[in-house]
């Protein structure tokens, strides 16, 4: 007897809880219903509506799953709700997470649409969280076959391309709620490259012309809205060229003369200059005469230099003389002979013969009384 009240005791503290967990997450559509009716092939919007009746701050229900089936496809961007909750989607899975996603006491709606191209029949699990455990919740969606004459016209916006991929916004311009046909929001995609330019200053005015360099610091190898590297000008400095002669003044064997131009003004230019080197005509056939000149002029110097040094370094006595004059070829003659000693007397001017002159050096020389 006992042992049946025990059991019968505890059977109805189960049934309590039971009862207590399932009114306590209350999970319907807008309709307070379980199912869903949808055309195939159309985007439909699911909204569900949570109903946390639990009793105190622990019973807040801080997470809400909803699975979808595979042939059933969630449209991106659309997760919704009215709570405070934060929401994250994988392929299949859309989960709100937060302290107060669902208030004790209290309801919210959670939305999101989704299609299907298969008609079927499918299952959407929604699984509550909270302190006291979780539960879980199916909805039935019936997908239906439905005979469209709309033919639908997809124009895609896209956004800029980062790491190679690009993301779009497509939509059906006809508005046919089908999506048989509605391309891929996901591309692979070339970066674009906006060319950066850095000019330099321009330079000065040479020929009027001044010039700067243009760099693309962003270097995207093409030339899109580059500045311009040259412009036009008018300078005011006039070029002076003046020029030395030619060198050397005859026709080298290389058969080149070269001289230096410079500009008296230092505009800074070349404009005007003349050439600083010229080709030539080399003429070898008088070289033989400049040779035999200076051969004839060394010999010449030779002799000269060589009676210089014989004669000039002979002493005065020996050279004599009879009369007033008197002179002596060389080589110079024997040594005097002596005289006795005259008697002193007047002195007598002594003239010798004129003879023709000799060949060789002649020395004149004269006694006075």
């Amino acid at each position: 007897m006992k042992e049946g009240l025990l059991v019968l005791c505890i059977f109805i503290v189960l049934t309590l809880n039971i009862c207590f967990i399932n009114a306590g997450h209350v999970v319907t559509n807008t309709t307070s219903g379980t199912s869903y009716s949808a055309n195939e092939s159309v985007i439909f919007t699911y909204n569900i509506t949570v109903n946390n009746t639990d009793t105190g701050s622990s019973a807040n229900i801080t997470q809400v799953n909803i699975t979808l089936p595979n042939l059933i496809k969630f449209v991106a961007n659309t997760g919704g709700t009215g709570s405070g909750g934060s929401f994250s989607n994988t392929s299949n899975v859309l989960t709100w997470n937060g302290d107060g996603t669902v208030m004790n006491l209290s309801s919210q709606n959670f939305w999101f649409n989704a299609n299907s191209s298969t008609a079927d029949s499918y299952t959407i699990t929604v699984t509550t969280l909270n302190s006291t455990g979780t539960q879980s919740t199916n909805l039935n969606v019936e997908i239906l076959l439905v005979a469209s004459n709309c033919t639908e016209d997809w124009n895609c916006t896209w956004a800029d391309c980062i790491s190679g991929e690009q993301t779009g916004n497509c939509t059906d311009l006809n508005s046919c709620g089908t999506t048989n046909n509605q391309p891929n929001e996901t591309r692979s995609c070339i970066e674009s490259c906006t060319p950066n330019w850095n000019c330099t200053d321009y330079s000065n005015c040479i020929g009027g012309v001044q010039i700067r360099v243009c760099v693309d610091t962003n270097s995207c190898g093409n030339d899109t809205s580059k500045p311009i590297e040259n412009q036009t000008c008018t300078s005011a400095c006039t070029p002076e060229w003046k020029c030395t002669n030619w060198v050397p003044e005859k026709c080298p064997k290389n058969e080149t003369q070269t001289r230096k131009c410079t500009d008296k003004n230092e505009c800074g230019t070349t404009i005007g200059k003349s050439k600083e080197e010229q080709s030539c005509a080399y003429d070898g056939s008088t070289t033989w005469i400049y040779a035999l000149i200076i051969g004839l002029v060394a010999i010449i110097v030779i002799i000269v230099g060589f009676i210089i040094f014989k004669f000039i370094k002979k002493p005065d006595d020996e050279f004599r003389g009879t009369g007033s004059q008197g002179y002596q070829q060389f080589p110079p003659s024997p040594p005097p002979r002596t005289y006795p000693q005259m008697p002193p007397q007047r002195p007598a001017i002594i003239q010798r013969p004129n003879y023709p002159p000799p060949t060789g050096l002649r020395i004149n020389y004269s006694f006075n009384s």
